[in-house]
């Protein structure tokens, strides 16, 4: 299936049936809760730039060490 090359009265059908509410997706909608699938991503994201940085200041140490 080529997504690309679907012509656009497709998704305008798509777009319309989303916009109206399908009573059935919009159940599953508000249903799933994210909040707590952000907060571990937000957490998460943060821990691997912490990480990151602080290999980082190891060898920026490490240059400064050498160049004393």
């Amino acid at each position: 299936m080529n997504l690309v090359r679907v012509g656009p009265i497709r998704w305008q059908a798509v777009s319309l049936l989303f916009f109206y509410g399908v009573p059935e997706m919009t159940e599953i909608f508000a249903a799933v809760d994210l909040t707590a699938v952000a907060t571990f991503v937000g957490a998460a994201g943060v821990l691997v730039i912490g990480i990151a940085l602080a290999f980082k200041g190891i060898s920026l140490g490490k240059r400064a060490v050498s160049k004393a």
